[in-house]
């Protein structure tokens, strides 16, 4: 058994996806940074020759329907935490723009981490779900999935949800493969949206990821197009969302469709989401009460 000196510790937030904490070994004294997070943010902290390996294990545990989180490594020496500790208080002690200098400091030595592993978690889905949706369809209302997980991993779940039957098609609008950039992007996106708008909507979930869809929430053309497109579709999910664009999808909701909107979170990351619905409902679970506690209507 060994054992550690806590030094600093930087929680998990919605916004920055990862959580650090920096120890000392007992023992030997050696200073350690652990950094865990999502693989959307955590390959940009590895080194570039682990970012490969780090990608297709991420991409093995999503396709079996697994939350995936990267954690990773970096030793420091005395000098660099020393350094860092004083550039640290003087961020927090900051009186303009403290939370923006603290962030700047922390990510100053989140660069050249050392990738250790993946973990895999199974999300349970509550009893019923499956039997709930289909009889919200039965009842003409539509199913919108917001989901921050990888586009694999929201497949497996619009699956098991029965938002989509494994012999229905999926039209993916991923950024990844968009060329994003000026007026070439906004042609690209526009193609995917209309190509979609000439299939049978019916019969194919919409599924778009959080970075093709800032673009459309910023293109004045794009964006009535796809939400009125959007909204005839069978369901939609809409992955790789942030807790802000999840909110920002649910007030375009209302604006285009002129529809009522119930919105269900059991989390922090909802919040916002659920603030914005005409109805929001939050569901008390391992995920704590700030989603039940946002909400018109508590759920157990």
């Amino acid at each position: 058994m060994q054992g550690y000196e806590i030094l600093e510790n930087f929680p998990f937030s919605s916004e920055t996806k990862r959580m650090g904490i920096i120890v000392r070994n007992k023992e030997t004294g050696a200073i350690m940074f652990y950094l865990k997070g999502a693989e959307v943010v955590m390959e940009k902290k590895v080194r570039p020759e682990q970012r490969a390996s780090l990608a297709e294990s991420c991409e093995q545990l999503a396709t079996d329907g697994l939350r995936t989180l990267v954690i990773s490594q970096k030793q420091m020496t005395d000098q660099d935490y020393e350094n860092f500790v004083v550039r640290y208080q003087r961020a927090r002690a900051s009186l303009n723009d403290r939370e923006t200098k603290v962030q700047e400091v922390i990510e100053s030595i989140e660069d050249g981490m050392e990738f250790l592993a993946v973990t895999g978690v199974e999300d349970r889905l509550q009893d019923h779900v499956l039997e709930t949706i289909e009889k919200f369809r039965y009842a003409g209302i539509q199913v919108w999935m917001l989901t921050g997980d990888k586009i694999e991993t929201a497949k497996c779940i619009a699956i098991a949800t029965g938002m989509s039957h494994k012999s229905e098609k999926v039209h993916e609008i991923k950024g990844d493969e968009l060329v994003l950039g000026g007026a070439q992007g906004s042609y690209e996106l526009k193609e995917s949206i209309e190509r979609y708008a000439t299939s049978n909507r019916q019969k194919t979930m919409l599924m778009i990821d959080g970075i093709a869809l800032a673009k459309v929430m910023v293109d004045d053309l794009l964006k009535p197009r796809f939400f009125q497109v959007a909204a005839e579709a069978r369901s939609v999910c809409v992955c790789r969302c942030s807790p802000t664009q999840k909110a920002d999808v649910a007030r375009a909701i209302k604006f285009y469709t002129k529809k009522k909107i119930a919105c269900v979170g059991d989390g922090g990351n909802d919040v916002a989401m659920i603030q914005e619905a005409d109805v929001g409902l939050g569901v008390v679970g391992r995920e704590g009460k700030q989603a039940s506690l946002a909400a018109d209507f508590s759920l157990t």
